[in-house]
């Protein structure tokens, strides 16, 4: 009767070989697939904390939309002096068409229509204390004037005020004045901004 062949050596080495090599190559591509998806989980971290920035950057550095028609801040309705501690407490005041869950400006407009709400965000710069008060000019007239509550130091963030002149349907020329006030009479303090606006009869 014929014996069964034997393995020779050479044929086990090769196949523990290849088995090793089966075994590298799967680890490898699993180590390779887990940095791929690190890399990728990152990269996308670092887009939403730039897209965050860039919001953030936007409110930030937000300018005044070029005023019709146009003025110089010297030449404010009630010709008082502009105070750079009132802009300090108030770093920004904006007018706009509508604001955010937050009070932000959601577009900066200064031109409106007769009986639009005309929005006016500001932000309040935390440390400071006092009130925000706003006063509405017609054609260099004052016609409303408003003040927030008491905001205490620890305050930070946007605030609003909103008026609508739907009594005058006519086209006019407005102003609304941002002041700080230490006190409710507003009797110290100062202007913060003057920022112009036209309404258009509808």
């Amino acid at each position: 009767m014929a014996q069964p062949r034997k393995q020779s050596g050479c044929a086990i080495a090769a196949i523990i070989v290849l088995v090793v090599l089966l075994v590298l190559t799967c680890g490898i591509s699993g180590i390779y697939i887990a940095v791929q998806n690190n890399k990728t989980a990152t990269m996308n971290q670092d887009a939403t904390a730039t897209a965050d920035d860039a919001t953030a950057t936007a409110y930030a550095v937000q300018l005044t939309p070029t005023p019709y028609p146009p003025y110089t801040e010297s030449e404010s309705p009630s010709r008082a002096t502009f105070s750079e501690a009132a802009q300090q407490v108030i770093p920004t005041a904006q007018l706009a068409n509508e604001v955010d869950s937050q009070y932000r400006p959601v577009t900066l407009q200064s031109k409106f229509q007769s009986s639009q709400t005309i929005y006016l965000s500001y932000k309040w710069a935390q440390g400071s204390t006092g009130y925000v008060q706003t006063r509405w000019y017609v054609n260099g007239e004052m016609k409303d004037k408003a003040m927030s509550k008491y905001i205490n130091q620890y305050a930070d963030g946007y605030g609003y005020f909103s008026d609508s002149f739907s009594t005058y349907d006519i086209t006019f020329q407005g102003t609304v004045e941002v002041f700080w006030c230490q006190d409710a009479g507003c009797t110290h303090g100062g202007l913060a901004w003057a920022r112009p606006f036209s309404v258009t009869a509808s």
